[in-house]
């Protein structure tokens, strides 16, 4: 913001700031009255109050960060050009964020051992809930009658799983080996038996370079453009001391004599 008040002419930045004075009276007030459940400007003023400020300082906070975002962007150059051999280099260095690993939807009954007494009981309460569904009853009827885990209340249903993700080993490898639509036979591992069906799945694939190439030149933009601000931002940290009234006075303030505030 000091930035833009050292180069945008007086006129010029003192209609900018009535602008968005007057946007910040139409908008940003009603829209903080809503997020604190206010009704009036007067109730406002005081909740501000109880928080050390004011309305008159939130509209110098909501016009200097606007100043000062809309000179940042203006130094950066958002146009320069972004050759074939930038993108494809990009998306050779950048390989494993196209690769899409096999993924499956699928449904699961499960039965925990811990609540019953023994396998052979976990195994014959698994057994009557696959006989259900083998037997007409909808999937998710019997899921959310008899089935223990997260899923149980969903109907079983489990969104897409990307291979390898599964704790359960056992799992993951029967829902990328079974054919879709089809009932396992009951499946065993360290937490209880299961009964799992995939409704659909995708094999592994790799976005092409083809097809990603218009996202990678928005990428290599965005990521020059944040080379840009940073750099600008570090040469203004540079010619613009910061401080506070812990830190003591700037360093010209302690040359030039002027008194400054303890730092303890």
């Amino acid at each position: 913001y000091l930035d833009a008040k050292r180069n945008i002419p007086p006129e010029g930045l003192k209609n900018l700031e009535k602008r968005l004075a007057e946007q910040f009276e139409k908008t940003e007030i009603q829209n903080m009255l809503k997020r604190g459940k206010l009704q009036t400007r007067q109730e406002l003023d005081e909740k501000l109050k109880q928080m050390n400020t004011s309305l008159e300082q939130q509209k110098r906070v909501f016009t200097e960060q606007y100043v000062g975002h809309l000179w940042l962007r203006q130094q950066v150059k958002a146009d320069q050009e972004i050759t074939y051999d930038q993108t494809l280099a990009y998306y050779q260095d950048h390989l494993a964020d196209y690769e899409h690993p096999a993924r499956a939807r699928w449904e699961q009954l499960t039965v925990r051992f811990a609540r019953f007494p023994d396998k052979e009981a976990a195994y014959r309460a698994t057994a009557e809930m696959g006989n259900q569904v083998l037997g007409g009853k909808a999937f998710a009827e019997v899921a959310k009658a008899g089935s223990d885990g997260a899923t149980a209340r969903s109907g079983g249903l489990r969104d897409w799983t990307p291979k390898g993700s599964l704790v359960s080993k056992v799992l993951d490898e029967a829902i990328f080996a079974l054919p879709a639509g089809q009932l396992s036979p009951i499946l065993e591992d360290e937490q209880g038996f299961h009964i799992v069906r995939v409704t659909e799945r995708e094999d592994a694939y790799r976005t092409s370079f083809r097809e990603a190439q218009v996202q990678i030149k928005q990428k290599i933009r965005d990521l020059r453009e944040k080379d840009q601000e940073q750099a600008l931002l570090a040469k203004l940290w540079e010619k613009t001391p910061v401080w506070t009234v812990f830190d003591g006075a700037p360093p010209e303030a302690q040359l030039s004599g002027r008194p400054q505030f303890p730092t303890r």
